[in-house]
């Protein structure tokens, strides 16, 4: 393990390739020091330059993952993004004057003390 600030080591899960957790510099799985051999049943570690697109993934973490064969950090589709779309042609279909929901009365229920 070293302290070279000039990389950065994702730890993720062998298996779905999610980020757990990061530390700047080049680092192995004796990051985890007595865990270690129950960390690597689990997790396995990638370590890239640390420069903008490493720093992004820093931040946002849960917006990336890592390819568990080729090791490359890759960015996760958006469901944000699709819930966008589809609110955007919902709006341009009301611009449009096309009607999204059919109207229906509501009924109004009492109950008597």
């Amino acid at each position: 393990m070293t302290d070279n600030q000039e990389f950065v080591t994702f730890f993720f899960n062998k298996r779905l390739g999610i980020i757990k957790i990061y530390t700047t510099g080049t680092t192995d799985m004796s990051y985890y020091g007595e865990e270690q051999p129950d960390m690597e049943l689990i997790y396995d570690y990638v370590t890239v330059p640390l420069d903008a697109d490493s720093r992004e993934v820093m931040r946002t973490p849960k917006n990336f993952f890592v390819d568990v064969v080729t090791k490359e950090i890759r960015r996760r589709e958006e469901t944000v993004s699709k819930f966008q779309v589809k609110s955007i042609t919902a709006m341009q279909e009301m611009v449009s004057g096309q009607e999204m929901f059919s109207a229906q009365p509501i009924e109004t229920i009492t109950k008597e003390v």
